[in-house]
């Protein structure tokens, strides 16, 4: 069983040392001066290609932060001994289901 914390703990590390190189990046569109190809056709299709990496970077960042969070919850079931317990529920898995 010390298998299980040890396992949840370096995929929490993996995930923490992903919000951290994505949180570090810069966005491109905050920096001064055009993108690409000056006539305003490649200028808003480089907005709209920014825009959807941004969106896509948020989107990341979301689902990984989420699981970070269920790990860390996951952990402290563990330590806790509640690992056996049903959230929704409140029935231990241990205990025997019905006759």
């Amino acid at each position: 069983m010390d298998e299980v914390p040890g396992r949840i703990e370096q995929e929490l590390r993996r995930v923490m040392d992903r919000l951290r190189q994505l949180g570090g990046a810069v966005a491109i569109e905050d920096l001064p001066g055009p993108v690409g190809d000056n006539n305003p056709c490649a200028a808003l299709a480089d907005k709209i290609q920014l825009r959807e990496e941004r969106e896509a970077s948020l989107a990341s960042r979301s689902l990984l932060v989420e699981r970070a969070n269920r790990l860390g919850e996951a952990l402290e079931r563990l330590r806790a001994g509640n690992y056996e317990i049903c959230e929704e529920c409140g029935v231990s898995r241990a205990a025997p289901g019905p006759a």
